[in-house]
């Protein structure tokens, strides 16, 4: 998906787990809060809420980064009960969306 979006001209920053998996692409994230806070929108694919909630949460995760008004996107399987507790996160002054497909 990444690479497709980078050949369609969108600038991206990527982070990942395996960051094997980023070698071809220029701009990579250290984190996933670092990741947070160079985004506009931040896209999850991922296999479940856990996997959400481990890469959302914690002073490491997305939302300890993300500005208030930026995106969210998540991929299923996951469903929209994690974003349950965002309210009570540092980016939620700009009420972050959650958006599931």
């Amino acid at each position: 998906m990444a690479r497709r979006i980078v050949e369609a001209g969108y600038g991206t920053t990527l982070w990942a787990r395996r960051s094997a998996t980023l070698a071809p692409f220029a701009d990579t994230a250290g984190s996933p809060a670092e990741l947070g806070a160079v985004s506009d929108m931040v896209c999850l694919c991922v296999v479940d809420d856990a996997d959400v909630e481990q890469l959302t949460t914690g002073g490491d995760g997305v939302l300890a980064g993300m500005r208030p008004g930026v995106c969210s996107w998540c991929t299923p399987p996951s469903t929209p009960k994690p974003a349950v507790g965002w309210s009570s996160a540092p980016a939620s002054s700009g009420s972050p969306c959650w958006t599931h497909r």
